[in-house]
């Protein structure tokens, strides 16, 4: 389970979400998650943009920089930069965090580019007080993402801190001796790093009112884990069920996304839906022009 750190995450966590959530994904994505009822949680340092996990370890780096200076003795500030050079090995480590991204912008065209193909895409929008539930029942958070750059550095603050202030007094000299002392604390802090790196997005992207349902792997639940190959990887996910055999997936509705055949998928979307007995509240087709999805 994704654990409630501190006040902040605390209150992400709780976030009152104000209307539908919608994931943008292709024919085929669309497919899956209503014909299985289940959605796929990338681990996040797999995710399209790579760069998002490095700019939170950057603000880690930052935070621990900073402690480091104020230390007090000698053997303190040996011990943070220890935690800090050690952060690389987020991007080394197995995964501990998938992530299932969602937006409350039902047609916009930003995602329409990045997560849809050029023939069309769709926009599955969940109710999303149920989806929340059903999110909190398999041990994960549904959370907004985080722009606000003050913001952020608050998050960081509340993962890295707790993990510096239980910081032994006394550091070994040989650097071996060092890290096996270490160890323990190096483990806490990327734990805790990574669980809130999902959350923080770059402020360029604030139009996207992006959220993100955080599945956290613990040593009972890693064998959740799957992978799918992707060009020359595998890509490390987690599944999320969205009903049960007694339950519905809680649709709100569908967008139908700009494409040369909308009139078409839009038919065809319908006659699907029967067939897999998903009820879904609307079907729509987004308002954007297909000469503005093809504008670079």
């Amino acid at each position: 389970m994704v654990r409630a750190q501190a006040p902040l995450f605390r209150a992400l966590a709780a976030a009152a979400i104000p209307g539908p959530l919608y994931h943008y994904t292709t024919a085929e994505g669309l497919e899956g998650i209503l014909r299985h009822r289940t959605a796929w949680a990338t681990a996040a340092r797999y995710l399209n943009d790579a760069q998002e996990v490095r700019y939170a370890i950057d603000l880690a780096r930052e935070r621990l920089a900073w402690l480091e200076r104020e230390a007090a003795g000698e053997a303190r500030p040996r011990l943070i930069a220890h935690l800090a050079r050690n952060l690389r090995r987020i991007d080394s480590d197995r995964p501990l965090v998938c992530v299932f991204s969602l937006s409350r912008r039902a047609d916009d065209l930003s995602q329409w580019r990045a997560y849809c193909p050029e023939s069309g895409g769709y926009s599955l929008g969940f109710m999303p007080d149920e989806l929340r539930a059903i999110a909190e029942a398999q041990g994960c958070v549904l959370a907004p993402c985080v722009y606000d750059r003050s913001r952020q550095r608050a998050l960081i603050e509340e993962a890295v801190d707790p993990v510096v202030a239980a910081l032994p007094g006394r550091a070994p000299r040989p650097p071996e001796a060092l890290a096996r002392r270490c160890e323990p604390f190096v483990r806490r802090l990327l734990g805790r790093v990574e669980r809130v790196a999902p959350l923080i997005k770059w402020p360029a992207y604030e139009a996207e009112e992006e959220w993100r349902i955080i599945w956290a792997a613990r040593p009972a639940t890693i064998d959740r884990l799957r992978y799918r190959p992707a060009e020359s990887l595998f890509i490390p996910y987690v599944e999320i069920r969205l009903a049960t055999e007694e339950t519905s997936i809680p649709v709100e509705a569908i967008y139908v996304g700009p494409g040369p055949h909308q009139d078409i998928a839009t038919a065809s979307l319908r006659s699907f839906l029967r067939g897999v007995d998903v009820r879904v509240r609307a079907v729509k087709r987004s308002m954007i022009p297909l000469r503005t999805l093809a504008t670079s």
